[in-house]
């Protein structure tokens, strides 16, 4: 089953944002990340519910994965 992490993981933002003087490998993006000085901390552990909706095998939650860009717009 896939994490929360793995759903989203490949969703980098757009190539026009990425500075130009950034490497392919390491690429650094000015406009949403202030050049890398951003720092989060860490996630938290999300509550059982929505962990189930992410890593259950159930209908509810296959249909949310499948579904969750519509579910973020709400």
């Amino acid at each position: 089953m896939s994490s929360p992490q793995e759903i989203f993981e490949g969703e980098a933002p757009e190539q026009h944002e990425r500075n130009h003087n950034s490497s392919q490998t390491f690429p650094s993006f000015a406009m949403c990340c202030a050049g890398g000085k951003v720092s989060l901390p860490p996630l938290l552990e999300p509550p059982s519910y929505l962990l189930d909706l992410y890593t259950s095998s159930s209908f509810e939650s296959s249909s949310f994965r499948k579904n969750i860009r519509a579910y973020i717009k709400f």
